[in-house]
């Protein structure tokens, strides 16, 4: 089991939602202060770990849970 990080999905989805239908990793980083690379990482699920105030900030733009941010993928 492993945990995946929702992110390219909650930015299309605010596309889709007409939220902020042009968002990008360099907006979110300047909306969230989360560094560029770190939320790269997040995108191409090469992070290692996230903080409570990376969460906070995360769930403050989608208007989430930290549960929304996150998914378990059964493994094989």
């Amino acid at each position: 089991m492993r945990i995946e990080m929702r992110l390219a999905e909650l930015i299309e989805g605010m596309g889709r939602e007409g939220l902020r239908w042009n968002m990008t990793p360099h907006k979110l980083s300047v909306m969230t202060g989360i560094r560029y690379a770190t939320i790269r990482s997040f995108l191409h699920g090469t992070w290692k770990q996230i903080g409570r105030e990376q969460i906070a900030r995360l769930c403050e733009v989608f208007h989430c849970r930290p549960g929304d941010l996150f998914k378990v993928v059964e493994e094989e």
